[in-house]
């Protein structure tokens, strides 16, 4: 590997690049767990105005085409 290979160069980038890379990984991780905790809260409520909003759009729906 000398210095004009394109591999060179990319691992080059990344021994240079190390610090910022870990700090991006490290917030990826972070942003995970708050979007998991979040999930957890807000995925009930979501699920049952879902179920209610087709229980109702059904029945008007129903109504609509009876009448």
């Amino acid at each position: 590997m000398n210095g004009n290979s394109g591999i060179a160069n990319y691992i080059v980038e990344i021994k240079e690049s190390w610090k910022a890379m870990t700090i991006m990984a490290f917030g990826a991780f972070i942003i995970t767990i708050i979007y998991l905790m979040l999930l957890k809260w807000i995925t009930k409520p979501i699920l049952y105005i879902s179920l209610f909003g087709i229980f109702l759009f059904g029945v008007l729906g129903g109504g609509y085409l009876f009448m």
